[in-house]
């Protein structure tokens, strides 16, 4: 068998081939790496100025959410207010239409409930509802009890009027 010599320059080829092949896919690679990297890093700032808008959006959304719970603590409380003055002003119609009737039971029971109303009305912070209980209060003191009074003197007066023989109808 004989001994074959291969030319040197073919001998380099051969070994640089594989090399520049290696050589060529490492730069590839690493180019490959740089625009990868140059996209994540694009894509994570993009992420990042979504998150910070988001984080933004989030504080306006507390703030907003945060006055409206506002609104809605200042609504509940001027219903409840509302709802109180109404409930005394029902009241106090009840009162002063017992306290004016000739039913002296009745009568009581209103200027009982007119009186509580007028304690109540010392404590209350509604003005205008002060007002109108003490209003009330003064024209059913001076309207309601002299009728009622005089009422009771009649009564009183033709019981014993009956009693004594004094009240009786002949024929």
């Amino acid at each position: 068998m004989g001994n074959a010599s291969v030319p040197w320059w073919l001998a380099i080829v051969v070994a640089a081939v594989p090399t520049l092949i290696a050589l060529f896919g490492t730069l590839m690679v690493a180019r490959s790496q740089r625009r990868s990297s140059k996209e994540a890093n694009q894509t994570a700032l993009r992420n990042a100025e979504s998150a910070e808008r988001s984080a933004r959006a989030a504080e306006k959304s507390s703030a907003v959410a945060d006055r409206a719970a506002g609104h809605a603590a200042k609504a509940a409380e001027q219903l409840h207010k509302f709802r109180q003055h109404d409930d005394t002003m029902k009241t106090l119609y009840w009162a002063a239409d017992h306290a004016i009737v000739p039913d002296s039971g009745r009568a009581l029971l209103g200027l009982e409930v007119l009186g509580a109303l007028v304690d109540q009305a010392k404590d209350d912070s509604d003005y205008r509802g002060g007002r109108l209980v003490n209003v009330t209060n003064d024209a059913v003191k001076t309207v309601a009890i002299p009728t009622f009074l005089s009422v009771l003197t009649n009564s009183a007066k033709d019981d014993g009027e009956r009693q004594w023989g004094y009240g009786c109808e002949c024929s």
